[in-house]
């Protein structure tokens, strides 16, 4: 008979607490995970490890984001087989800076990507509810049964285009000043009108060419434009969020500078860009009443076309002035103001008898210049400083003036706001894809004349290329470490490795 089997030892009281304590302890660790994931969930803190913060909010959109009273749904159609300028590069920004965006809006805003060939359905659907036809690479974005598209290239600055049609390189994406923009548009539910003046010669702003880039970009920002001649216009100055003089060839008629004078003190915004090639004595007598002189001279910067060769030139760059709150994204940076500028002074008794506040904008970035009051345009000799006469450095060719308010641009008040710049050309075409900064003053001055303040720390991302310049000594002992002394290194490390294990 084989042993007996072993009994099991009767239940007891100490093996039941002991039991009882594992299964407390094993609830009491996963109720602390629970509620430290529950914690990671609600409770976290991201960082943008992305070169330059590329796809960091800014604190006015994220005040935006945050303010959303409904849920926000953006499309991005794109089309998988076509190429677009930036490619592929363009679109990983742009999903990296939404999926920013969702996170920001905690839940308000979905972000669903349409491949236009891969989810047909899906696109036709789109296509018959927001009608926009056969275009492709979009972003369309929906609040409250209204909807806002912005094409996916208008997200960027670009470069020229490369040799035999190479695409452009992303010389700055814009992508959070876009899409804000478009976002604010759709929550405003209203767009900026501003009043273009015109019957004095100006260039053509709503039909022409020359400041197409220019219209293009505010437009995107979401600002409509509107001719408006102050002599017989149906429609009320006060109408206008700003009126914009953009370059003026002819003088204003006293009827004229009459409707612009109440328009103006009934806080009324102006943005004056002179033509300092014509002269409009009466639009200076209107600025000189506002405390603004205009020098009526031209901005002459003598530069080094050799190496013991001067020439002179009227192209002048300007740098932006830093204390200037609406500037301050372009601090110390420099514009290019082509074909003649005309200096500027400002009274300040005058100013401040007027109850106007002057803020000095633009000054020439290099030093040696001078204003020329001679009119060689015209007669056709070589311009030279006449002591005396002239005008010496250092000049100034921006003022912004303010009315009423307070200088804190975060307190929204009532206030008349009007920036002088001697320049016009600076709105071409020409000069603004040749000077990314020109750009950004023209579209920072029209923000700040339209309390559109949440804009205005907005800057677009930069993008930063590194070239590395070696000489012909560099460049041979790379090679010889590439091709000879890192394999030959290799291969004796190899040979000792050998020779230990044959001992």
């Amino acid at each position: 008979m084989g042993k007996a089997a072993r009994r099991s030892p009767p239940f007891s009281l100490q093996r039941w607490r002991i039991g009882l304590n594992v299964a407390v302890q094993v609830l009491i660790l996963a109720c602390l995970l629970l509620m430290m994931n529950y914690l990671g969930l609600t409770r976290y803190q991201r960082w943008d490890l992305s070169r330059y913060n590329r796809y960091s909010l800014s604190e006015l959109t994220r005040r935006l984001l945050g303010s959303l009273k409904k849920e926000v749904r953006i499309y991005v159609l794109y089309s998988s087989r076509d190429q677009i300028p930036g490619g592929q590069i363009l679109f990983d920004d742009v999903r990296n800076l939404l999926k920013e965006y969702e996170i920001a809006a905690k839940r308000k805003v979905r972000v669903e990507t349409v491949d236009l060939y891969d989810d047909v359905t899906k696109a036709k659907l789109l296509q018959d509810r927001f009608r926009f036809g056969s275009q492709k690479d979009l972003i369309i974005i929906e609040y409250q049964n209204r909807h806002k598209t912005v094409r996916v290239e208008d997200l960027a600055e670009f470069a020229p285009e490369g040799l035999f049609g190479a695409t452009p390189q992303v010389k700055a994406f814009r992508g959070e000043q876009v899409l804000t923009s478009a976002l604010l548009e759709l929550v405003e539910d209203k767009q900026p009108l501003l009043g273009v003046v015109t019957g004095h010669g100006e260039p053509d702003l709503l039909d022409g060419t020359e400041l197409k880039r220019f219209r293009s970009m505010a437009e995107q920002q979401g600002i409509r434009f509107e001719e408006v001649n102050l002599a017989g216009s149906n429609r009320s100055p006060g109408d206008y969020r700003a009126l914009l003089i953009v370059g003026p060839r002819n003088d204003f008629s006293p009827q004229e500078l009459g409707v612009l004078r109440a328009y103006w003190n009934t806080q009324g915004r102006l943005l004056v860009l002179l033509n300092p090639r014509s002269r409009t004595p009466l639009l200076n007598q209107f600025l000189d009443g506002c405390g603004i002189r205009v020098d009526e001279d031209l901005l002459v910067t003598k530069i080094r076309t050799g190496i013991q060769e001067e020439g002179l030139t009227l192209d002048v760059y300007g740098r932006f002035a830093g204390d200037v709150p609406f500037l301050r994204s372009l601090s110390q940076a420099t514009g290019y103001f082509p074909a003649g500028t005309t200096s500027i002074s400002l009274d300040a008794a005058k100013a401040r008898a007027a109850g106007l506040r002057g803020t000095a904008v633009l000054r020439p970035a290099f030093p040696n210049y001078w204003g020329e009051k001679d009119d060689f345009l015209i007669t056709g000799t070589e311009p030279s400083f006449d002591e005396g006469r002239d005008l010496q450095p250092p000049l100034i060719f921006g003022w912004a003036l303010e009315k009423g308010g307070v200088p804190d641009q975060r307190i929204q008040a009532g206030s008349s706001r009007m920036l002088v710049v001697g320049n016009a050309d600076y709105l071409n075409d020409s000069t603004l894809s040749r000077a990314s900064t020109d750009a950004d003053f023209a579209m920072l001055s029209l923000n700040w004349l339209t309390d559109r303040e949440q804009l205005l720390g907005i800057p677009p991302k930069r993008t930063r290329f590194y070239f590395l310049d070696f000489s012909a000594g560099q460049l041979d002992r790379i090679l010889f470490l590439v091709v000879l002394a890192v394999p030959a290194g290799a291969g004796l490390a190899g040979m000792l490795v050998w020779m230990v294990r044959r001992r």
